[in-house]
């Protein structure tokens, strides 16, 4: 069983909250990923004791942790989401939602966000469990499930003129892998003129954006 001080969500709610109180202009987000990470605390936990087969992974979700996605949406979600995901949750083959989202197929926003909110966590807690049939060894992949990457980190490295190895962050199962600094995780173009940076140091320290004119 894991303790609050292994669970890897202890800190993520520690985060939201500061930047709760940071970012007045994200609180309508913000409150809703901590109404979120309630659920997600409790399905990492109790995923990790049953320990689902892959093959039902989509019925898990719908069975044990859609149902609490939609509550927490409906508490803290914003208007226009707590309308569709009421629809979806009574129209939504839910089984069929989350499997396709497991195999990688294009969904409207309303079903991803269902499908991603319910499944991310279980794939987080079972690593292994499901990954992308053929993108598997692809760089610009995640190495454990196949999902796409959600944003770039630079680790803290522990010396003080040493900058760290870029890394990905995967947007399914948040595990991360190493990936080259001036390449694209988008397209994997490494022409550095086409590979601008935007930031904006006074209002969002520490964070940046890598574009690719390609």
């Amino acid at each position: 069983m894991l303790t609050a001080t292994t669970s890897p969500w202890l800190e993520r709610r520690r985060r939201a909250a500061e930047l709760l109180e940071a970012q007045p202009h994200a609180a309508e987000l913000l409150r809703l990923y901590l109404a979120l990470i309630d659920v997600w605390t409790d399905v990492d936990e109790i995923a990790r004791a049953e320990r689902p087969d892959a093959a039902r992974l989509p019925a898990y979700a719908v069975e044990r942790v859609l149902p609490r996605v939609l509550e927490a949406t409906l508490v803290a979600g914003p208007e226009k989401l707590r309308t569709e995901v009421l629809r979806r949750f009574h129209e939504a083959d839910l089984e069929d939602l989350v499997a396709r989202w497991l195999a990688g197929a294009q969904l409207s926003e309303t079903d991803r966000y269902l499908a991603r909110a319910s499944a991310a966590p279980l794939l987080e807690a079972l690593p292994g469990a499901r990954s992308l049939d053929g993108t598997i060894g692809d760089r610009r992949h995640c190495p454990d499930c196949g999902g796409l990457p959600q944003l770039a980190y630079f680790p803290i490295s522990g010396e003080a003129l040493v900058t760290a190895p870029r890394h990905l962050l995967c947007s399914r199962c948040s595990q991360s892998w190493p990936y080259p600094r001036m390449v694209c995780a988008g397209c994997g173009n490494e022409e550095t003129p086409a590979l601008p940076i935007f930031a904006d140091a006074d209002r969002f320290p520490g964070l940046r954006v890598d574009a690719c004119d390609a």
